[in-house]
């Protein structure tokens, strides 16, 4: 059953669970957040090292387990004249919503299958980071142009039971829509073990890896079309040194945007300063490694008006692949007079 909790709310003196109608919709509130709280699997990172070391020994890339390809089929139970659209989101993310959220486009209606149908287009790729307590949430909603979009309902897909590399078809009714229902087709593609560490290409190496296993592993990301995730780089933007002024009377407000392909990240924005320290992650799936590259990009940001670029940064996608890892490399910027950033990145096959 549920945990029994009991507690007070006083603000200046006054009583507030005493306000008539006002204390019962608290007390439910606060009771229902709490205990939500308690039962709820949740994750706790608890760093053991401190500082530098804890970014250079831990990160990047420790929390990844894998991706989780959603590629969206069909939903049944909606009016024809529905415009049904998914908000794909694997709760207990770290970084919060936004990391692991996706949304679709609207689904048109299949007249000879009776229900709205995606085209193939709608595939999504999101970041697992412990298949045992995440699952996947799907929202379903209809789109309308005049008013507010409608929520339909929601269903959730539990992952812990997926088998690696193996497509799965599933049907699941959303609540509290009695007659809607989502169907989707989810794929788990784990990393592989140790790839990108100097330690596992050491281990290989000691025990007499087979060559040729090798050169076919090499052979088959480059002949990659770009069709499916091969993997993901994990990045950590640790500083930037010696950036060149932007503002008249000031110094610069200087942010990143890191990009692979068509996934991309920004960091948050350092005011007033010329040696901004960021020391932020991110991950990014990689579909190809041949002709691609891990692109760096430094702007000033400007309340009024465009923002101000301050460099740049182009990193092979063959050169994280053969090298697996780059630890604490400061690269100049390009095409700029001066400035410096420092970058840890992992490349981890799928």
């Amino acid at each position: 059953g549920k945990p029994e909790i009991d507690f007070t709310l006083k603000a200046a003196k006054l009583d507030i669970m005493s306000i008539p109608g006002l204390g019962a919709w608290l007390e439910n509130f606060i009771k229902d957040t709490l205990v939500w709280l308690m039962v709820w699997p949740t994750v706790m990172h608890i760093p053991i090292l401190e500082g530098e070391q804890y970014l250079e020994d831990v990160s990047p890339g420790t929390s990844g387990y894998g991706y989780l390809q959603i590629t969206l089929k069909k939903t049944r139970g909606l009016k024809r004249t529905a415009a049904p659209y998914c908000l794909i989101h694997l709760t207990n993310s770290p970084g919060g919503d936004a990391a692991n959220t996706r949304t679709s486009e609207a689904a048109p209606y299949a007249p000879g299958q009776e229900c709205h149908v995606w085209d193939s287009s709608q595939s999504f790729n999101l970041m697992v980071t412990d298949p045992f307590t995440q699952k996947l949430e799907v929202k379903l909603w209809d789109k309308k142009s005049m008013r507010k979009d409608l929520l339909k309902g929601t269903c959730l897909f539990d992952i812990s039971n997926l088998e690696a590399n193996v497509p799965t078809e599933f049907t699941q009714d959303a609540v509290p829509h009695e007659r809607a229902a989502c169907t989707i087709e989810l794929t788990y593609m784990p990393f592989r073990k140790g790839d990108g560490s100097d330690e596992s290409k050491g281990d290989r190496e000691r025990a007499g890896t087979d060559e040729s296993g090798e050169r076919n592993r090499a052979a088959s990301l480059l002949a990659a079309d770009g069709s499916r995730p091969i993997g993901a780089v994990d990045i950590t933007l640790h500083k930037a040194t010696n950036l060149v002024r932007m503002d008249r009377f000031g110094k610069s407000d200087p942010y990143c945007t890191l990009a692979v392909g068509k996934a991309s990240w920004k960091s948050t924005i350092k005011k007033k300063t010329l040696d901004p320290e960021w020391h932020e992650t991110c991950q990014l799936v990689v579909f190809k490694v041949v002709d691609e590259m891990l692109l760096l990009e430094m702007f000033d940001h400007d309340d009024v008006g465009s923002d101000d670029f301050m460099g740049r940064v182009r990193i092979s996608m063959m050169e994280l692949v053969e090298h697996g890892r780059i630890n604490n490399k400061t690269y100049p910027l390009e095409d700029v007079k001066k400035g410096e950033v420092t970058l840890s990145v992992r490349f981890r096959e799928l």
